[in-house]
């Protein structure tokens, strides 16, 4: 893992090459310590830090702004090393969230003005408006009959809970009491007037309306795939190693796996469609499973995805028909960005 660094930005355009029918082309980029997410709209790409946004012209992928800090006036980001900011760009504006604060900034990254939250929100997603002010979708963590739950919940502009519309029980429930791989997804989407979230097991999805009623389910139907010593074994070695959790290992030990990986790995929208990312993997990609906004079947497709740990992919975003993807680079001390025509 790389500490954040400051220097110069470089950005190169690097080959095109040909990837199981994919255009892949790649841009080096430079100046970037760990990124944590990326958000595209129709002209531009953002690179999200913890506290701190790169963005870049979709056509050339030139640098067009560098900002945000470390602080709590206005403009400023009050983050924690488990908690980033997050950046919607479907709006006309830059909606960003920060620890119990809202903020808003234009596309060039001009501050505009913050909102103080009455909550925590965590991965703040922008709805839609009830009588002038925004709604949004965030994840929030409650306690309940001794239990953690990890919960999908709806805002007011103010962070304010709305409703409650989905909960599952977190995979860590505290020291000593081991911690729960490769449970079902926790995700959540909004797109054309619905909700995407979790289904009530590993092999589902659940779409409601914006009266939070269920649509449909899309249930992903295949044969299980069982996981393997090997697998668990180079998931241990990797806790025990990385600087991320080598310090907590015998905090959240023991490690517990479920006998099958679940269907659903992750799942996307984009365009009128749902792309359902599954554990089917091979040297080309994952197995995507396509969908209309109706839960239709349209096909399936190998997407070629990059892998950070066995379970943990490189920061990613489905949008405009085209997979980003930012992969670290650990020879050249530089990170790739990666765009597949899909």
């Amino acid at each position: 893992m790389k500490n954040i660094k400051t220097i110069l930005f470089v950005l190169s355009i690097g080959l095109i090459t040909q990837f199981n029918l994919f255009s892949i082309k790649k841009f080096i980029l430079k100046d970037l310590g760990r990124p944590v997410s990326i958000n595209v709209d129709k002209n531009q790409l953002y690179i999200i830090e913890n506290h701190r946004i790169h963005i870049y012209s979709i056509d050339d992928f030139k640098l067009l702004k560098r900002f945000g800090k470390k602080g709590q006036g206005p403009g400023e980001f009050q983050t924690l090393p488990h908690v980033h900011i997050t950046l919607d760009s479907s709006t006309d504006k830059l909606i960003i969230g920060s620890i119990r604060k809202v903020s808003y900034f234009s596309k060039k990254g001009v501050f505009i003005k913050e909102v103080k939250g009455k909550n925590q929100a965590l991965r703040l997603i922008y709805m839609d408006k009830d009588n002038g002010k925004p709604r949004f979708l965030g994840w929030s963590q409650k306690a309940y009959n001794k239990f953690n739950y990890n919960t999908i919940v709806v805002f007011d502009y103010q962070l304010e809970k709305i409703k409650q519309i989905y909960k599952v029980k977190d995979p860590f429930q505290g020291p000593g009491k081991g911690y729960n791989l490769l449970t079902k997804t926790f995700n959540y989407i909004y797109h054309k007037q619905k909700i995407l979230i979790p289904g009530k097991d590993g092999n589902s999805i659940d779409i409601l309306n914006t009266n939070f009623d269920l649509d449909f389910t899309i249930n992903i139907d295949l044969k299980p795939l069982t996981v393997s010593k090997d697998f668990k074994k180079n998931m241990i070695h990797f806790l025990k190693t990385s600087p991320d959790t080598k310090n907590v290992f015998q905090m959240i030990s023991p490690i517990r796996f479920p006998k099958y990986f679940p269907n659903v790995n992750q799942f996307f929208a984009d365009n009128g469609k749902i792309y359902v990312m599954t554990w089917e993997k091979s040297a080309k990609g994952n197995t995507f499973y396509i969908y209309d906004m109706k839960g239709k079947y349209t096909g399936k497709k190998i997407i070629p995805i990059k892998y950070e740990t066995d379970i943990q992919t490189y920061p990613l975003s489905l949008k405009n028909g085209k997979l980003y993807q930012l992969v670290e680079n650990n020879d050249e001390d530089e990170w790739e960005l990666l765009v597949s025509e899909i």
